[in-house]
């Protein structure tokens, strides 16, 4: 293995998936790319009569949250030594993961559970990601 792919948002599981992928990136030598998502609704505001419209604040607050992210895992990759590059994506996690997974040996992502709730919330993110030619054995999803 050379190249994994870690899942970067503001959840529970963002802690977790760091610390495996510093594990992984050095018992294997990886070289990470952090991967942000965007989803279009992050941006949007509705209004009662079905109609939808971009909004600057919330574009601005939530590009405010994903740089502060971005500088804490940035820092801590560098704090361990791990060679990383970068990427932010307009989508759902799942279709950014997706269109970054076939350059990378390995996915570092969780599963959300129900509750976790918000606007971001993918309750099936592994589910999503995982690709219908991987392998049948369910570990192979890990």
């Amino acid at each position: 293995m050379k190249t994994g792919l870690l899942h970067v948002a503001e959840d529970r599981g963002g802690d977790a998936r760091l610390d495996a992928a510093v594990q992984l990136a050095r018992a294997f030598d990886l070289h990470l790319t952090g991967a942000q998502a965007a989803p279009l609704s992050a941006y949007a505001m509705a209004d009662p009569f079905g109609g939808v419209y971009p909004s600057v604040k919330l574009f601005t607050e939530h590009e405010k949250r994903q740089d502060a992210t971005r500088a804490a895992v940035e820092a801590r990759l560098r704090d361990e030594g791990v060679a990383f590059d970068w990427l932010r994506g307009v989508g759902s996690p799942a279709t950014v993961l997706l269109d970054q997974s076939r350059l990378s040996d390995v996915i570092i992502l969780s599963h959300l559970e129900s509750d976790e709730g918000g606007w971001d919330a993918e309750l099936d993110l592994v589910g999503d990601v995982r690709s219908p030619f991987a392998c049948s054995d369910p570990l192979g999803a890990l």
